[in-house]
């Protein structure tokens, strides 16, 4: 039986936005991070956030995950952690440089917020 990969392309990511596949996209930054730009249709939940709970609240266990963060490290600790609480999740591979690099700066609307912090001044 082949296993199948923990890493998503900003390729392959966008191919399921385009097909409106049923994915839940979960930014793993900062507020503040994520304001500067994000995926549309994300979700905001920093990385030390996601043990409280919030996103069982949200998020079905069968609905696909990508996790997103700025370079793809902090998503792959998401990612790990919501395979071990049984998650079909998927961390995208390069984060944000590498959607920016394929797509341009990611686009900054369909705001959801979970848990912001200040920013930082």
């Amino acid at each position: 039986m082949q296993k199948t990969s923990p890493f998503i392309t900003a390729e392959e990511l966008k191919k399921k936005i385009d097909r409106k596949e049923k994915i839940t996209i979960l930014d793993v930054r900062e507020p503040y991070e994520f304001e500067e730009g994000h995926i549309p249709e994300s979700i905001n939940i920093p990385l030390q956030s996601l043990g409280s709970g919030i996103l069982e609240k949200i998020v079905p266990k069968k609905k696909e995950i990508v996790t997103v963060c700025l370079h793809g490290v902090r998503s792959f600790r998401a990612q790990k952690e919501l395979a071990l609480h049984g998650y079909k999740a998927k961390n995208l591979s390069g984060g944000m440089v590498a959607w920016n690099s394929v797509y341009g700066t990611a686009l900054v609307h369909g705001r959801k917020h979970l848990k912001s912090a200040p920013k930082p001044h």
